[in-house]
């Protein structure tokens, strides 16, 4: 009898180390990246498996592993009904990559930080279609969101219900009098400073290809070739422009920053 509960107790102690320590069966490697934070590398691997997909049609294991660190993650990237998601290198930093193909089509970069043994979203980058089909881009900093198994990353981006302020122009017909002439469309306004896009055609208004002006009364300011999101605060409120450069770095520009380019430029301002 003893040896038959001896033999039992190595069973079950067997059962529970294989479970702790297998993260699902059918292992099916995805993504690799490594990235490097705090002096030190890490990589980001995810990989197909069989586990509870809550929702998931292809669900997908997210694991960070360093020297003192080692964090799996499940539930948060994957395919689930129109939605895709998943972990790659945007503009040389870890982010979590979120698409969705419904009629407002929606596109969303969450890069990500590592601190005290665990992972953050710090903001958000979202390229969104509008009920009148017009794209936007925006941006969302300070959520410092701590992410977790079943992080649903849909809930996590804002909607600024920005279709007021772009369905003012009609944009089918803007430029109906002059094809190949530039024109400017109004975005937004950080107190005295407007932000416009500036296409150079109407074809290129199709193909959204357009630079971002800043303007003050006299002057202003050209990001050329440029990608370029408006950051907005969790009030709605539009505070400046995060720019990404040629190095793929991101700039964030504030009202300040945006007064020194504008000191700086020698182009008077042009209304189109």
């Amino acid at each position: 009898m003893m040896i038959r509960q001896f033999f039992l107790c190595v069973f079950l102690s067997y059962s529970f180390i294989c479970y702790a320590t297998d993260d699902c069966l059918n292992k099916k490697p995805n993504e690799h990246h490594v990235f490097y934070q705090n002096n030190k590398s890490y990589n980001f691997s995810s990989y197909d498996c069989d586990y509870d997909k809550q929702g998931f049609l292809s669900p997908t294991i997210l694991k960070v592993e360093s020297n003192d660190f080692n964090i799996t993650l499940k539930n948060i990237i994957g395919h689930k009904g129109m939605t895709d998601s998943g972990v790659l290198d945007w503009n040389n930093k870890p982010s979590l990559y979120f698409y969705s193909g419904s009629s407002t089509r929606t596109e969303a970069y969450m890069t990500l930080s590592i601190e005290n043994k665990a992972i953050f979203i710090d903001c958000i980058y979202v390229s969104s279609r509008l009920k009148n089909l017009i794209n936007t881009q925006y941006s969302f900093c300070g959520q410092h969101r701590l992410v977790v198994d079943e992080l649903d990353l849909e809930d996590l981006i804002p909607d600024f219900y920005l279709d007021p302020l772009f369905e003012t122009t009609d944009y089918s017909v803007v430029d109906q009098y002059s094809l190949n002439q530039p024109f400017d469309i109004f975005i937004g306004k950080i107190d005295d400073l407007s932000i416009y896009r500036r296409y150079l055609s109407q074809n290129d208004y199709m193909s959204e290809k357009y630079d971002i002006i800043v303007s003050s009364k006299d002057k202003q300011y050209q990001f050329k070739n440029s990608k370029v999101y408006q950051r907005m605060t969790n009030k709605s409120d539009f505070i400046g422009l995060d720019v990404i450069t040629e190095n793929h770095d991101i700039v964030f520009y504030d009202k300040k920053s945006l007064l020194k380019l504008l000191n700086t430029s020698t182009d008077k301002r042009q209304c189109l």
